[in-house]
């Protein structure tokens, strides 16, 4: 799977999508340049088709639930209220590119005196629900923490 190009691992994951009620035949092929863009982040993460679903689930609903454990752990914590409201603040103020999302999360840190670890998992738990830290990026790397933002889109990072 992580071998295979984007446009053939998007043909393998688009039946997956519309039987788990995520996406139809028609979303995704007016969506398919995104979906393009969002495969290789997923195929480098799975081992099997079957946990597709469970991984991207996050991008095609806008009722997201909390994994009670994953809350827990970040957003109950101490300084994540401050942390979620300056990405939000910073978000809300760029052009939405890779190159400007990663910027801005990799000066909120600094900026609160914050770990980078601790700004990036409340993000991610407000972002997707979960920390899913094995499969979208270890808990000190960034990289897909910064292009989750990007494809889902300010509207959606926008949320309160």
């Amino acid at each position: 799977l992580r071998e295979m190009p984007p446009e053939g691992f998007v043909a393998l994951i688009t039946p997956l999508l519309d039987a788990a009620g995520l996406l139809t035949a028609e979303q995704a092929a007016s969506r398919h340049e995104w979906l393009v863009e969002l495969a290789p982040l997923v195929a480098e993460r799975i081992k099997t088709l079957d946990e597709v679903v469970g991984m991207v689930a996050f991008f095609f609903t806008d009722d997201l639930t909390f994994d009670e454990k994953s809350f827990a752990a970040t957003l109950a914590k101490e300084g994540a209220g401050r942390a979620l409201a300056a990405v939000h603040a910073a978000l809300a103020e760029i052009d939405f590119t890779a190159e400007a999302v990663e910027a801005a999360m990799r000066a909120i840190p600094a900026q609160l005196e914050l770990k980078p670890k601790f700004v990036f998992q409340a993000t991610r738990v407000a972002v997707t629900g979960s920390t899913i830290s094995g499969r979208w990026a270890s808990p000190t790397s960034s990289g897909a923490m910064i292009t989750c933002p990007t494809l889902l889109g300010r509207s959606s990072c926008s949320r309160p």
